[in-house]
C-alpha cells in the first residue's frame, strides 16, 4: 500500500517473513539496495520516501532466508509483473503524484 503524506508518500507491504524488504522503481535506478524498509511489530514493512514529481513505477524487492540460499519473492499485489532481463521478473506497480 501506499499512502500520500505531507513529506511524501509512505510505502507499507505485508511480508511477516522476510528477512529484508527494499523499495526499487524509476526513482533510484531500480536498485535493490538503495531504499530498505523497516519491519514493524505486526508483520509488515515500511518506508517514508518522497520520491520527486511522478508518475513513478515501484516494485518491493523482498528476500527470505532459506535452507538451500536465499530466494527472492514477488510482490502478490503487484498489478503488473514483466520479464525483463537475468535478473528475473520485476513486479511493478504504479504510483501518481
Amino acid at each position: 500500500m501506499v499512502y500520500s503524506t505531507k513529506e511524501g508518500y509512505r510505502f507499507r507491504v505485508r511480508c511477516a517473513n522476510a528477512d529484508s524488504v527494499n523499495l526499487l522503481g524509476d526513482f533510484n535506478d531500480w536498485s535493490t539496495t538503495s531504499h530498505p524498509m523497516t519491519p514493524t511489530e505486526d508483520g509488515a514493512w515500511e518506508l517514508a520516501l518522497d520520491p520527486g514529481a511522478g508518475p513513478h513505477r515501484f516494485a518491493y524487492f523482498v528476500l527470505l532466508a532459506k535452507r538451500d540460499g536465499d530466494g527472492e519473492r514477488i510482490d502478490a499485489l503487484a498489478s503488473v509483473v514483466l520479464q525483463e532481463d537475468v535478473h528475473g521478473s520485476s513486479p511493478m506497480r504504479r504510483m501518481a503524484s
